[in-house]
């Protein structure tokens, strides 16, 4: 997430954290979601070796310090 928010900022001449925090965020559990997919679909993989991933928590404050920090520097 912190590497996409940097990215938008330097892209993004009007850039906005709030907006590019959750474009970020969207852009995590889309790629969250293919991984599973994947996983899924390799005939390698057993039911029971696929890891149950939890979506970050947008409310937590620590999150919002880990990109915010990022972005600043």
């Amino acid at each position: 997430m912190e590497l996409n928010v940097s990215i938008q900022k330097s892209l993004i001449l009007d850039f906005d954290l709030a907006s590019a925090k959750q474009s970020a965020l969207e852009d995590w559990k889309i790629d969250v979601e293919r991984e599973l997919i994947d996983k899924q679909d390799d005939p390698n993989t057993e039911p029971d070796n696929l890891e149950e991933v939890k979506e970050a928590d947008e409310t937590d404050p620590q999150n919002d310090q880990n990109v915010q920090t990022t972005v600043q520097k």
